[in-house]
């Protein structure tokens, strides 16, 4: 079956916690989902942009089947994800932008800055990228220019 999700690591403590959140707000909105909440764990991880640095984590994805609306289910566990301290999922949708991100991972600058020094044009950039991680400096330079 064809599906879309999104997915969140969260510190493993608070997945119990989340799973309950979800299940309540699904009961509550009557929302028709047709898959489990997939639930994983493991250790923590040094990556700068793992979702698992520096803590032991649990996953919790949610799917919805793809010709079924899936904004609202989406936003509500992101909104829960929001208050557990949840990290999203760098290859699966979510409202991720600079500003949160740069809260829930600690060395999300130092990446940052490893990106702008080994990529300074942006070669590897793309508006996603642009959204979660800024633009490089080129690419901001470029812009400015452009605008003015």
């Amino acid at each position: 079956m064809v599906f879309r999700e999104t997915e969140w690591g969260f510190p493993r403590a608070a997945v119990p916690d989340v799973v309950r959140a979800i299940d309540a707000w699904v009961r509550r909105s009557h929302e028709h989902v047709p898959f489990p909440v997939e639930v994983r764990v493991g250790a923590a991880d040094d990556p700068w942009l793992s979702t698992a640095h520096g803590r032991d984590t649990g996953w919790v994805a949610v799917h919805q089947y793809h010709r079924m609306p899936h904004q609202r289910y989406f936003a509500a566990v992101a909104a829960i994800a929001a208050e557990h301290g949840g990290r999203p999922h760098w290859g699966k949708p979510a409202p991720a932008r600079r500003r949160a991100l740069r809260t829930l991972y600690p060395r999300f600058d130092d990446a940052v800055a490893v990106r702008d020094r080994v990529d300074p044009a942006g070669v590897f950039a793309n508006p996603y990228l642009d959204r979660v991680l800024g633009r490089t400096p080129d690419r901001v330079d470029r812009a400015a220019r452009t605008a003015g």
